[in-house]
């Protein structure tokens, strides 16, 4: 009998897992540099995505509290997108209510 396998759907948005930490880096960085090298010194213009990677790694592994979470965007087995979001940080806010989107 061959292995039960689950096919990898073409599009989908799941949750983070620390082995995503690289390819997040990478997709952080490229979109610094799309988006903000012109607006900053050419010393900054060069991101790392390894840093990036470590940092993600990091907020994926130990989240500041079970209510943060890291979602990841995929195309097919590649992650092309993330978002990072938690509890809002508004005095007034709601708790347990009001949430804000940390990055994405």
């Amino acid at each position: 009998m061959a292995p039960v396998t689950t096919p990898t759907p073409d599009v989908a948005v799941r949750a983070a897992i620390a082995s995503d930490a690289e390819a997040m880096g990478a997709v952080h960085a490229a979109a610094w540099l799309t988006d903000y090298a012109h607006l900053l010194p050419r010393r900054a213009a060069s991101v790392e995505p390894q840093a990036l990677g470590n940092a993600w790694k990091q907020a994926v592994a130990q989240p500041p509290s079970p209510a943060h979470r890291v979602m990841v965007a995929t195309a097919g087995p590649r992650i092309v997108g993330f978002v990072a979001f938690g509890p809002s940080a508004d005095t007034d806010g709601t708790a347990g209510v009001d949430g804000e989107v940390w990055l994405f």
